[in-house]
């Protein structure tokens, strides 16, 4: 695929059966920064094909007839609308900014439900272009907007960073270290962290986390997903996970320590340990760090990240929360477990059961 699109006029298509592995392909070589997207595209293909998306399209460079006797369509970008409320997109940089705001304002026309729209996730430049889009079309006032520094590791981690921690642990504590997947016999252990984590990391104002759906979430991901615990003594005081799975690439969250045990490395030597035991089936790990958080950025580059660019999430007054208010427990239960078994589920069976 080239990387310099000129000499290009450019379609948009909602997506279908054929062209989503056209929107596949192109998000593979880009994964890196829309794991999130490549995950939802991931399970709408595998096992079966199964779309699972309320909308999604492609923008596709087509070179001139002059130049070239017999076109053919370059698929450079992808748009796509979760069943949860989430835009993601994934679009080719070089492609000219007036195009990516023709693409948005094609999506995001009138027959979009902008009251389900919860946020919109990927990369700043192109984030803040559908912000544009979407203030113009709807309305709607963006309600609140986080960005962060993407960063990835290609890989694996030294083993300098648990026996870092157990030294600091030992001089400090005196304590044991270790560090093991959890199982859903560590939920009731481990949910005071996660509350704490996603009131910092995640909350913002108006916009609360609710404990009962935040268990549901977790003890979910504890069964279907990747979450490393970190325990002193029998007690678990650290953890780190993943949050998606893309075709080939792993997203890294939930990394969290509590304040008593903190600068200490315990959880650089959780996330050390995730991706150790995971890089072997998995071409890279990926994840998100806010920009004032400058104290995190040292760490993930000690732990071999790589600044890649800006990521931004931007939050959107229309619509409800999906993950985050009680009346969509059920359906946030049954992404996650989809999500890890594969299993193709329609949207209305995720609502009605």
């Amino acid at each position: 695929q080239p990387r310099h699109l000129t000499g290009m006029h450019y379609c948009f298509e909602l997506l279908t059966p054929e062209t989503i592995y056209d929107a596949a392909a192109f998000v593979r070589q880009h994964e890196y920064r829309c794991i999130d997207l490549a995950e939802q595209l991931r399970l709408c293909l595998y096992p079966d094909y199964a779309p699972r998306y309320k909308k999604a399209a492609a923008v596709y460079a087509c070179p001139q007839r002059q130049t070239c006797p017999q076109p053919q369509k370059i698929c450079c970008g992808v748009l796509l609308f979760s069943m949860y409320g989430l835009l993601f997109h994934c679009i080719d940089t070089d492609i000219p900014e007036e195009t990516v705001l023709a693409f948005g304002r094609f999506f995001l026309g009138q027959d979009f439900p902008y009251t389900e729209l919860h946020a919109v996730a990927g990369i700043r430049e192109h984030t803040l272009l559908f912000e544009r889009v979407i203030s113009e079309a709807a309305h709607i006032r963006l309600d609140a907007a986080v960005d962060y520094y993407l960063m990835r590791c290609i890989k694996p981690c030294t083993d300098t960073f648990f026996q870092s921690a157990q030294a600091k642990l030992n001089a400090a504590l005196n304590t044991a270290l270790s560090i093991e997947r959890a199982t859903e016999n560590d939920l009731a252990e481990l949910f005071p962290l996660q509350l704490d984590y996603e009131n910092t990391e995640v909350a913002y104002e108006g916009r609360p986390i609710n404990p009962a759906v935040c268990k549901l979430s977790l003890r979910a991901r504890l069964t279907t997903g990747y979450i490393y615990k970190v325990s002193a003594d029998g007690h678990i005081v650290a953890k780190a996970g993943t949050n998606a799975q893309g075709f080939h690439w792993f997203q890294i969250g939930g990394v969290y320590t509590l304040p008593a045990y903190r600068n200490k490395g315990l959880a650089a030597a959780a996330v050390a340990h995730l991706i150790n035991t995971h890089s072997a089936e998995a071409h890279g790990f990926a994840l998100f760090v806010k920009t004032a958080n400058t104290a995190a950025l040292r760490v993930y580059e000690k732990l071999g990240f790589e600044q890649c660019g800006r990521f931004r999430m931007s939050y959107w007054k229309a619509g409800k929360d999906p993950f985050y208010s009680p009346e969509n427990s059920a359906v946030l239960d049954k992404r996650i477990a989809d999500i890890r078994t594969g299993k193709n589920i329609s949207e209305h069976e995720l609502i009605e059961e």
